[in-house]
């Protein structure tokens, strides 16, 4: 009897707390989602959000699987998830943008972006496809900081140039748009880029 009690306390001691073997079983299921594998990465995330309930990673990339599977309610459940755990998770919110887009709802989808550059400006997939967005609603003065941002970050890019170049023609910041138009043919020789300069 006490030979047993000691192994218990021993293993009990010794075991590892749920918390973290959820971050492992969410590394290697990131693992499996690198090398393609979606049946044993969304395993290991599974377990993952078992052993922690209050971990949204493995819920964010559930729902990117799901995504990828095309089944939309399923990938809307786990990012929406994701996002009511940690509601500044830019990632999710992007991840679900792009799922509502999938299904038809870009009224929807913009807010969802919003909310995701508003946890975190830093994350430019959303910075992006909030500008492309607002773009293409004709809200040049909304995708204006938004291009700027893109166009210090991407310096090199002749497309993210040119597009804050035009932006910034549209908005009247005629000076930022000469300078976007000069830096893009540096890059790159376009004549809509020319036309940016005459």
């Amino acid at each position: 009897m006490r030979r047993a009690v000691v192994l218990a306390l021993a293993f009990g001691c010794a075991s590892t707390p749920p918390a973290e073997r959820a971050r492992e079983h969410y590394r290697q299921g990131f693992m499996y989602l690198q090398t393609g594998d979606d049946a044993k990465a969304e395993a290991e995330f599974l377990k993952a959000a078992k052993l922690d309930t209050s971990f949204a990673e493995p819920y964010c990339r559930l729902g990117v699987i799901y995504a990828g599977r095309k089944d939309y309610a399923k990938a809307s459940e786990f990012l929406r998830r994701a996002i009511k755990i940690n509601p500044k998770y830019a990632e999710a919110h992007y991840y679900y943008a792009l799922v509502i887009m999938a299904q038809g709802d870009t009224a929807k989808a913009l807010g969802e972006l919003e909310a995701a550059v508003e946890a975190d400006s830093s994350h430019l997939p959303s910075v992006e496809l909030l500008a492309q967005m607002y773009v293409k609603n004709n809200q040049y003065e909304k995708a204006y900081p938004l291009w700027k941002r893109l166009a210090e970050k991407r310096q090199n890019d002749p497309n993210v140039l040119y597009t804050f170049g035009t932006v910034a023609l549209m908005t009247e910041h005629y000076a930022e748009a000469a300078e976007a138009a000069q830096k893009a043919l540096q890059q790159k020789d376009s004549p809509d880029l020319h036309l940016l300069l005459a």
